[in-house]
């Protein structure tokens, strides 16, 4: 997958996200919801480019759905704890860029 389109999954997943606005979600919650979205959307497709299967990003993305809707923690309440796993997801992404990078210069390598 080239850069310009996993940036372009990226910010479709995430822009998916501000319909919620329109069911009366308020707009700062939505902004911080399309922002952790489009980290989710890079990390799902840093997933797939560092050569994981389709299954691993299905599983992550169940995950991270599963503990939103399970969490004892009110979303909107705990500013803390969303910050928290922005700033770990968006590390994660960072860790799985550097690691596509890595690879691609290896393959380069390789065939060269």
């Amino acid at each position: 997958m080239q850069q310009p389109l996993m940036n372009l999954s990226s910010f479709l997943f995430a822009f998916t996200h501000s319909l919620n606005v329109l069911s009366g979600q308020s707009v700062a919650n939505t902004i911080f919801q399309i922002l952790f979205a489009f980290v989710i959307g890079l990390v799902l497709a840093l997933l797939i480019v560092n050569g994981q299967s389709i299954g691993v990003t299905i599983v992550f993305h169940g995950l991270n759905n599963f503990l939103q809707f399970t969490s004892p923690v009110n979303a909107n309440d705990s500013l803390l704890v969303n910050y928290a796993l922005l700033l770990f997801l968006s590390g994660y992404a960072f860790y799985l860029w550097n690691r596509k990078s890595a690879l691609s210069v290896s393959h380069s390598q390789v065939s060269g």
